[in-house]
C-alpha cells in the first residue's frame, strides 16, 4: 500500500474469446453479484447504456459486460496460432480495496502533580476513544508519553499491538523537548504511511518554540502531523497556534472531556479518509486505451465508471481520469466519484484489453 493509500493486487490472466460470428460475450460479466442498488446508480446506468459498445449485452440498470470486441492485447493461450476462427484477449485485472489511511496518535501528558486529575480523565476515556475511532474502520495506534502511564488499566498495558506506553517524565515546560528526545524509542511503533496526530496535555507554557518543534518533528517523521492542544489559553498560546496551523483541536484544561474526545475522534477520522487514487500496475503490453474501471459498493450493484478524459472535464460526474494522460501512473477518481467512495467505501476493479471505456457525454 501507499500513504494515504490503496492496496493493489495485479493479476495477469487470459480470457478465451469466441469469434464475433458467435455473438458470444467475452471477459468478466459485470453485475454477477446481486446486491441492492445504491444511491446514484440509476443516473450512472443511463450514461453506461448510452456508451455500451456494439455487441455488449445489456445488464439490469443499463450496465454492460466486457464485449466481444477485437482484442487489444494478444495473449498466448496455447492454442494453434493458425486457427483463425478463435481470438483471444488478454485481460489484466487490478483489484483494489479502498482502505482508510492508518492513524498514529502520540500523547504527551504533563505529569506534574497538578495534572493528575486531567490524566485520570484521559485514562477514563482512552478505550472508548480508541473504540470510536476504530468503529469508523480506521486502524489506530497510540503512543503515550508520561510517568502517569503506570496507572493505566491492565488491559491497556497488555494490548501491545495498539498501545505503546513510555514512562518518561514530562514536566510543565518541556513537552516538546521530551517528544523530540524520546522519538527514537517509539519511532519503530509508528507507521510511515500513517497520518500522525500529536496531543499535548499541560497547564503551562513550553520553552521550545513551536516552529522549532514542528520543523524537527516533521524531519523525524518524514511527513507532517496534526497537533492538538489541551492547555490553558493564557499560558498555552504557542500550543494553540500550532493547533491552528495544523488543523488540530484546542481546548482548555477544564474542558468537558467527553467533548474533547469527540472533537479528537472527528479530526482523527477525517485524516483517515479513503483515498481516491489507484496505482496503475498492469502488464507492460496492456493497452490503456482499452480500460474499464468497475466500482463495487457495499450496498449497490457493480457500476462501470465512465472516463472523463482529464480532470478538467470531471464536473460532478462519478467518473475517472489518468493522473497523466501521456505517462499514466494512477487512476484518479473525479470529485463526484471520490465523495461517493469516501462515504460508502467499496472497491475498484480495473480491466484492460477487452473494451474501450465509456466516455462522458
Amino acid at each position: 500500500m501507499t500513504r494515504v493509500r490503496l492496496s493493489a493486487m495485479v493479476l495477469g490472466c487470459v480470457v478465451g474469446c469466441s469469434s464475433a460470428s458467435d455473438g458470444a460475450q467475452t471477459g468478466r460479466e459485470i453485475g454477477s453479484r446481486q446486491a441492492a442498488g445504491g444511491a446514484g446508480s440509476g443516473e450512472m446506468a443511463a450514461a453506461h447504456a448510452a456508451h455500451a459498445p456494439p455487441g455488449a449485452a445489456a445488464i439490469p440498470d443499463g450496465r454492460h459486460p466486457v464485449a466481444a470486441a477485437p482484442p487489444a492485447v494478444r495473449a498466448d493461450t496455447g492454442a494453434d496460432d493458425d486457427d483463425d476462427d478463435d481470438t483471444a484477449c488478454g485481460a489484466f485485472r487490478a483489484d483494489s480495496q479502498f482502505e482508510r489511511t492508518p492513524v498514529d496518535v502520540v500523547w504527551a501528558i504533563d505529569n506534574s502533580l497538578s495534572m493528575l486529575p486531567q490524566f485520570l480523565n484521559v485514562a477514563d476515556g482512552l478505550n472508548e476513544f480508541t473504540a470510536a475511532v476504530e468503529a469508523s474502520g480506521t486502524d489506530m495506534r497510540v503512543v503515550m508519553v508520561s510517568t502517569f502511564v503506570e496507572t493505566l488499566p491492565a488491559e491497556v498495558h497488555g494490548d501491545r499491538d495498539r498501545y505503546l506506553l513510555r514512562p518518561v517524565d514530562v514536566q510543565s515546560t518541556n513537552a516538546f523537548d521530551v517528544l523530540l528526545g524520546d522519538f527514537p524509542n517509539f519511532e519503530a511503533f509508528l507507521r510511515p504511511n500513517a497520518a500522525t496526530h500529536v496531543i499535548v496535555v499541560t497547564d503551562f507554557v513550553n520553552t521550545l518554540p513551536r516552529t522549532v518543534f514542528r520543523e524537527q518533528l516533521e524531519r523525524q517523521l518524514g511527513h507532517g502531523f496534526t497537533f492538538h492542544a489541551i492547555a490553558e489559553p493564557l499560558t498555552g498560546q504557542d500550543y494553540y497556534s500550532l493547533a491552528d496551523e495544523t488543523g488540530g483541536v484546542k481546548q482548555p484544561i477544564a474542558s468537558d472531556w467527553k467533548l474533547v474526545f469527540e472533537q479528537l475522534r472527528s479530526v482523527v477520522v477525517e485524516t483517515a479518509r479513503l483515498p481516491c487514487q489507484l496505482p496503475l500496475k498492469v502488464s507492460p503490453e496492456a493497452d490503456l486505451n482499452n480500460i474499464q474501471v468497475i466500482y463495487s459498493g457495499p450496498e449497490q450493484q457493480d457500476m462501470q465508471l465512465p472516463t472523463a478524459g482529464e480532470a478538467t472535464a470531471c464536473g460532478t460526474a462519478e467518473a475517472w481520469h489518468f493522473d497523466d494522460a501521456a505517462l499514466p501512473k494512477e487512476i484518479v477518481l473525479c470529485p463526484g466519484a471520490c465523495e461517493g467512495v469516501q462515504e460508502r467505501g467499496g472497491s475498484l476493479e480495473v480491466i484492460v484489453g477487452c473494451e474501450p471505456p465509456p466516455a462522458l457525454l
